[in-house]
């Protein structure tokens, strides 16, 4: 299985198309479903759009910014555990 993040779209097409009340603003929406394969990078790095960031500059503790807890260590320790564990590679080292 996979999913995709699509967050660039018309919002008054997809509010029509998916029935959303004019009053809700959807920012994005994920497609899920069976893939036949994994990229090595996101389609969107690949197309240069943003170079990967380290996990530890994304995961913060009680407000943003803040990484240092012990809370975030556990996190990202256990990312990397489901990592290795699955050989799907999501983070950047």
């Amino acid at each position: 299985m996979g999913v995709s993040w699509v967050s660039i779209f018309h919002e008054s097409a997809l509010q029509e198309a998916l029935g959303i009340p004019s009053d809700i603003v959807p920012i994005a929406y994920l497609c899920i479903g069976y893939v036949s394969h994994f990229d090595d990078k996101p389609a969107l790095e690949t197309a240069g759009w943003l170079p990967r960031l380290p996990i530890e500059e994304l995961v913060f503790q009680d407000q943003w910014g803040n990484a240092a807890g012990e809370g975030n260590r556990e996190l990202i320790a256990k990312l990397r555990a489901i990592e290795a564990a699955t050989g799907i590679s999501d983070f950047p080292n």
